[in-house]
C-alpha cells in the first residue's frame, strides 16, 4: 500500500474525481483544447482514456487505457492509501490489453500486458 501524504494536487482531490467518475456512466469528462496540444479524459467500455495529441512540434500523441475495475483497487485502500498491490493484481485479469500507446513522427511506443509467462 502506498501512504498519500498529500491526496491533492493544486487543491484538486484526486481520489474524490475518480470516485465521481467510477458511480457515472460512459462519458467525455474533460477536453482541453490549446493551440499546442489537445488532452481528453473519458471512460469508456470499463476504461478509463486518457488521450494527449500535440498540436505542434512532431505532432506526438499519448493515449492511456486503465480498466477501471484496476481503478477500483487502487482506491480499495483507506482513504489517504492507493492499494497498489491489489491494483496488480486486478491488472493482471486484463490479458494482452494495450495500456499505453506513445506515438511520433519517427518512433512508437507500447506498454501491454503480456499473456505470456515467458518471453519468446
Amino acid at each position: 500500500r502506498l501512504r498519500l501524504h498529500h491526496a491533492n494536487i493544486h487543491g484538486v482531490d484526486l481520489r474524490a474525481v475518480l470516485e465521481a467518475i467510477q458511480e457515472v456512466g460512459d462519458g467525455e469528462f474533460l477536453t482541453v483544447q490549446s493551440d499546442d496540444t489537445n488532452v481528453r479524459v473519458a471512460k469508456q467500455g470499463g476504461y478509463l482514456l486518457v488521450g494527449v495529441d500535440e498540436q505542434k512540434g512532431d505532432g506526438d500523441k499519448v493515449d492511456i487505457k486503465v480498466p477501471f475495475t484496476v481503478v477500483e483497487a487502487l482506491l480499495s485502500g483507506e482513504k489517504d492509501e492507493l492499494n497498489v498491490l491489489a491494483a496488480i493484481q486486478a491488472l493482471s485479469k486484463h490479458e494482452d490489453d494495450v495500456l499505453v500507446t506513445v506515438q511520433s513522427e519517427r518512433e512508437m511506443v507500447r506498454v501491454w500486458i503480456d499473456s505470456r509467462s515467458t518471453m519468446e
